[in-house]
């Protein structure tokens, strides 16, 4: 592979979390939101990977972006200052390691034949402004060397 791929999925970051039982046989995902967004980030990934997926080491590093809620702005004339308490870090659900195990899943069969095969990498949840910055996840694959 090289160099890096970096791409950026647009949306809100769902987890992929507990299972639910619907029958003896069938599990599904405890929130259908998590379906929608594996389907996005797998094609977007598909978009950027046409070969068939890979069986070597790989590197990833994911950043999530998350849009501030309305009650960390001021508000009348201030709507768009932060207040002075709102929080710098994204510290609340959903849990990073959650939010990794959707990504990685959904990189399932595109860019390699099983997830553990990403053995480095880091991950961050950062907040965006409503006025600069889009929700989603920031992905980037390095295929590592032998």
């Amino acid at each position: 592979m090289g160099k890096p791929i970096e791409f950026f999925v647009r949306g809100v970051p769902r987890p992929k979390g507990s299972w639910r039982s619907v029958t003896k046989r069938y599990m599904k995902p405890s929130s259908e939101t998590t379906t929608d967004w594996l389907a996005d980030v797998r094609a977007v990934a598909m978009s950027h990977f046409r070969a068939s997926p890979s069986t070597g080491a790989f590197r990833l590093n994911l950043t999530y972006h998350f849009m501030r809620p309305k009650k960390h702005y001021r508000t009348g004339k201030y709507v768009d200052q932060l207040r002075a308490d709102a929080p710098v870090y994204h510290m609340q659900p959903p849990d990073l390691d959650k939010l990794d195990r959707a990504v990685f899943d959904a990189l399932t069969h595109v860019v390699y034949v099983d997830d553990c095969q990403a053995v480095r990498g880091s991950h961050a949840k950062y907040w965006v402004d409503r006025t600069r910055g889009v929700p989603g996840v920031q992905i980037v694959i390095e295929e590592l060397e032998d």
